[in-house]
This record gives structure tokens, C-alpha cells and sequence, in this order.
């Protein structure tokens, strides 16, 4: 079999880079689906990588330059060469028509007003809050229910931006 490289221009990249964060965001999904209401402290968990690969994919295709987009290749697991989660998220907001805000920043009542964000950060990273969170009942702070129907719709708009961008394939249904 002959190895052939394919050169792709720069808005072809980009796409190619949305795919590779909206096919991980969907798979990230599919995990929560199957865990809300079964397993609640994998589901919050998973939430928090969701979001930030759905903001992140996001970013990459509506407002990477060009340069940021070329280091895309030259990245480690220690720079992701994008804005914090909750500045792309008041971006998305903000093209959306909703203001330059981000509701991942929106306090947790039962959770000492902390942000959701900060939250989902504590979950994953196993800080002394998280055992405690764990230990009340994670299913009695974040209404699972309701962050699926949101991770749903947060999908499907990254669907609709990466195929409804010009140039991108038409498809016939």
C-alpha cells in the first residue's frame, strides 16, 4: 500500500481539527448518557471534559488565527493553545446574541457558592471538596437530568457550526 501525505489548506485543517473535537465531544456524550443516573459521580466527572472539548473545538473553529491553528500540531499535554474554558464559553455567549458571559461561572448554592465549573474542576481532580461532594451525594447538587439535556444541546450546536461554516460538505438526506 502507498503512503501519500495530503496537503490541506488552512480552512481545511480547521475543520479537520473541529471534527477531531466534536468526534471526542460525542463520544464523551455517549458516556454521560449512559452514566446519568446510574453512576452520577462519572457523569460530572466526564461533564467537565465534555465542556471543555466542546468549548475548545468551538474556539478552534470560529476564532483560532491562523497561527494558533498552526500550533495545533506542536502542542503538549500542558498547553492547549486556547483561551481558559470559561473565556471560550463567554465568547460562544457572546456570538450567540447572550452577552460576553459565561454560566459555567454561575455559583453553586450547596457547594459554598463555588462556580459550576470550579465544581466539576474539584471532581476531577480529587481536591478535599470532591471526597465530600462525593461523600453527600452528588446526585443531591447537580441535577443530571438537566446538565444531559444542556450537553445535548451544547452538541448540537458545535454540530451545526462545524457543518453549516462555508465550504464545508453538503449533505443530502
Amino acid at each position: 500500500m502507498a503512503e501519500e501525505t495530503v496537503q490541506l489548506t488552512l480552512d481545511q485543517y480547521r475543520k479537520f481539527v473541529a471534527v477531531q473535537y466534536l468526534n471526542a465531544s460525542a463520544f464523551l456524550f455517549e458516556g454521560m448518557k449512559s452514566q446519568q443516573g446510574k453512576n452520577d459521580f462519572h457523569f460530572v466527572v466526564t461533564m467537565r471534559s465534555f465542556v471543555e472539548y466542546t468549548r475548545r473545538g468551538i474556539w478552534f473553529l470560529a476564532w483560532a488565527t491562523d497561527e494558533q491553528l498552526g500550533r495545533m500540531n506542536k502542542l503538549t499535554f500542558r498547553a492547549s493553545g486556547s483561551p481558559g474554558i470559561a473565556g471560550m464559553d463567554a465568547m460562544i455567549n457572546e456570538a450567540l446574541g447572550l452577552g460576553k458571559v459565561s454560566h459555567l461561572m454561575r455559583p453553586v448554592k450547596d457547594i459554598n457558592n463555588e462556580p459550576f465549573l470550579h465544581c466539576l474542576h474539584a471532581l476531577t481532580h480529587g481536591n478535599p471538596i470532591s471526597v465530600r461532594m462525593v461523600a453527600f451525594g452528588v446526585d443531591k447538587m447537580f441535577q443530571t437530568n438537566m446538565l444531559l439535556v444542556r450537553a445535548e444541546t451544547d452538541l448540537n450546536l458545535f454540530r451545526i457550526l462545524l457543518y453549516r461554516r462555508p465550504g464545508a460538505p453538503e449533505f443530502r438526506f
